[in-house]
């Protein structure tokens, strides 16, 4: 099952990085974490569901053996110290379009700037996310990202 102008349900390959039978990785369009502090991407389910509650088992250890995946494709290209794995999908609650299961992984770097090392990540009030920017990965560090999730992939599913 997917919705209509779910970008999760039918990415646009610039951002998908890697998947399995039920599962994917993502770079998200807008990223909540600038390369210079650790970055973003997001795990996913291909089924549109709300809630991990909704998902079969095996779907669900698809999601987290990528969100596996997402921290090492992140600690190969940015240097990533640290991670917070988190499974929020607040700011699209009022929008069955958005309320598609995901799970952040940030990435977190001991000379972060805008998220601070060892601090909670900070975001915006739903109403201030319009306005909200953070620099995106650049094209090569796209590149990097989605050569490293397959070999991430392809070396956690060997092992």
């Amino acid at each position: 099952m997917s919705a209509m102008g779910c970008h999760v349900c039918e990415p646009d390959d610039a951002y998908l990085l890697c998947e399995t039978e039920e599962a994917r990785v993502l770079l998200p369009p807008r990223p909540h974490i600038s390369p210079q502090d650790g970055g973003h991407l997001v795990a996913t389910p291909k089924l549109h569901v709300r809630s991990r509650r909704d998902l079969s088992a095996g779907a669900l250890l698809s999601v987290e053996l990528l969100t596996m995946v997402a921290a090492d494709a992140l600690e190969a290209v940015f240097g990533t110290a640290w991670f917070n794995f988190q499974e929020n999908g607040n700011w699209g609650v009022d929008r069955p379009e958005r309320q598609h299961m995901h799970v952040h992984v940030y990435g977190r770097t001991s000379d972060a700037v805008d998220q601070p090392y060892g601090e909670a990540l900070c975001f915006p009030l739903r109403e201030h996310v319009p306005a909200w920017r953070v620099v995106a990965p650049n094209d090569d560090e796209r590149r990097a990202l989605k050569r490293e999730a397959a070999s991430a992939l392809a070396r956690r599913q060997r092992s």
